[in-house]
């Protein structure tokens, strides 16, 4: 077996980037990775959102299983929504398995990761982490460690996208150094067993670059300086230059995995399901709300911020949002919020004030709004925007379950159905669109088509891979290390990506179901929440990104 594994994450990457640069000789490291070994598309999770999939990559476990859904979720018997963290996360990673196991393990900044595991090894958490003056390393004299090695560490680019696109860019490369230094200062420290290691700047640069890049997009400017047309494509060459230096780091019998949460595409226009609901009589808003302010998505991450579903003033101790002052609940029979186009149901008996009966209503309001939303055109091209809508018992299953939305929409491409809400009032109306299709400040959004890469011992040879699943990579890991693979994970080796001498000469070994279930998923719902403080960093760290208003 493997004597150790690499994984390398690339936030975002695709093959509709990598493949047309190793056509032009760029990325050698990643061309000579692909030709050594097996690669192919990893289909990412529904919705193919980066908690999500990276929580299923590094569990093998489906959403019903793990219990992260979004960057959000609703508090219980609430209309409030609460940041997530990996605390979050109900069974164990891929690295606390292993460390248990006595592998000693390394992990830098996996989304999802806050607060670290105790674990044989060292993490750095990922963008989940309030930042860097609390307690985001394990040991916890790692923090002590990058400070004196790297002088600074950040968690997210220290400059905005909004605030100048100049200093923007200049910040994903300092990001990329800051991240590669610290793999480097402490892989060396440690010697991990197991090291992974996640890039999020790929998916910064492809969400705020991609116009500048895609001489078809819609909004591309020929005048656009060139630094920033090449902003992509330099991101993808640093990269590569840092793997290139990775593997020859290491001995031959090291196994190499090049994986991203996603893939990528450009985005033309957002559908703000919102304004549609509202439009189409299943959400309800106040009307001096629609005469006086403008609205903004049901999130507590977004209970001061501009542009959200107007909230009364609230007194210093009232922390709490009061969405009943903006919409008549008792005449909304559906609400949409997160990150994705999720869809909850105005329930009896679940929501505070909710008006649609379990049974009969509830399936007929669901129904309703799924053939609606697959009738939605774009007024000026004449376009679908949705590419499937989901009843949440066809995608989730699990003990988890519950907390799925009941309806999930995904995007076709170059649109991003979402639970954003215009900039203006929807009793102005404006348009063709009626206020329901807006700009965004990304011109690149997800794709369900991430990359896989793997290179190492008993892997084939040039090969192509056709099958592979994100929930796939954990037990893959799993067995690359000598482990058994639970047998009640949702993913499964990818036995198609090694030789059939190797496979016959390492049998996976499957255990029990249960191995993976944390020892802490007692703790209450409390103890694995964000305090105030944090939930706000959190929510400006998000709004910088643009997954929120």
């Amino acid at each position: 077996m493997s004597a150790k594994v690499v994984v390398i994450g690339l936030d975002g990457a695709t093959f509709d980037v990598i493949r047309p640069m190793i056509k032009e000789g760029d990325l050698p490291n990643i061309s000579s990775l692909i030709d050594s070994g097996t690669s192919g598309v990893l289909k990412s999770t529904i919705p193919d959102l980066s908690p999500v999939a990276w929580t299923s990559m590094i569990t093998g476990r489906k959403p019903g299983n793990h219990a992260i859904y979004d960057f959000m979720t609703r508090k219980r018997d609430s209309y409030d929504f609460r940041g997530v963290r990996g605390g979050d996360r109900v069974v164990k990673p891929v690295w606390s398995f292993l460390s248990d196991k006595g592998k000693k393990v390394g992990v830098i900044n996996v989304t999802m990761s806050y607060p670290p595991e105790k674990v044989n090894g060292f993490i750095v958490s990922g963008i989940d982490a309030p930042g860097v003056n609390e307690d985001y390393t394990y040991p916890p004299s790692v923090q002590e460690d990058l400070k004196k090695g790297l002088g600074s560490y950040n968690i997210i680019n220290p400059a905005s996208f909004m605030k100048s696109k100049e200093e923007h860019l200049n910040g994903l490369f300092k990001m990329i150094d800051t991240r590669q230094k610290a793999a480097d200062l402490l892989t060396k420290k440690y010697d991990p067993d197991f090291t992974m290691i996640v890039f999020i700047e790929t998916d910064g640069a492809q969400h705020f670059y991609w116009k500048d890049m895609d001489k078809i997009h819609p909004d591309h400017n020929t005048n656009t300086p060139e630094r920033f047309k090449n902003a992509i494509p330099d991101v993808y060459r640093k990269m590569d230059e840092y793997i290139g230096t990775l593997v020859n780091r290491y001995s031959e019998d090291t196994t190499f995995m090049l994986v991203s949460d996603h893939g990528f595409h450009g985005l033309h226009k957002i559908f703000i399901l919102n304004n549609w609901l509202s439009e189409k009589g299943f959400l309800c808003f106040k009307e001096e709300t629609l005469a006086s302010r403008s609205m903004g998505r049901l999130s507590s991450l977004a209970g001061k911020v501009k542009n959200r579903l107007s909230l009364k003033k609230r007194s210093p101790r009232d922390n709490s949002r009061n969405p009943a002052t903006s919409i008549e609940w008792e005449n909304t029979k559906a609400y949409s919020d997160g990150a994705f186009g999720y869809i909850y149901v105005n329930l009896i008996g679940r929501e505070p004030l909710g008006i649609v009966e379990p049974g009969d209503e509830y399936e007929q309001v669901r129904n309703d709004i799924m053939s609606g939303l697959m009738e939605v055109r774009d007024p000026e091209n004449g376009l679908p925007v949705v590419e499937r809508v989901y009843k949440r018992e066809e995608i989730f299953t699990g003990p988890f379950f519950e907390e799925a939305p009941d309806i999930i929409a995904t995007s076709r491409e170059h649109y991003f159905v979402s639970s954003a809400v215009e900039r203006t009032p929807l009793a102005e109306k404006r348009g063709k669109d009626k206020g329901l299709f807006q700009k965004h400040i990304w011109s690149g959004n997800h794709c369900p088509e991430g990359i896989f890469v793997i290179k190492g011992p008993g892997v084939k040879e040039g090969h192509t891979i056709t099958d592979a699943a994100i929930v796939d990579i954990t037990p893959t890991i799993l067995y690359l290390m000598n482990q058994e693979i639970p047998g009640d994970m949702d993913g499964d080796l990818l036995s198609d990506a090694f030789t059939n001498d190797y496979l016959k000469e390492n049998s996976p070994v499957y255990s029990e179901p249960g191995d993976l279930v944390r020892e802490n998923d007692s703790a209450s719902e409390g103890e694995r929440h964000f305090s105030e403080t944090e939930e706000e960093a959190v929510k400006e760290r998000l709004r910088g990104l643009g997954y929120i208003d």
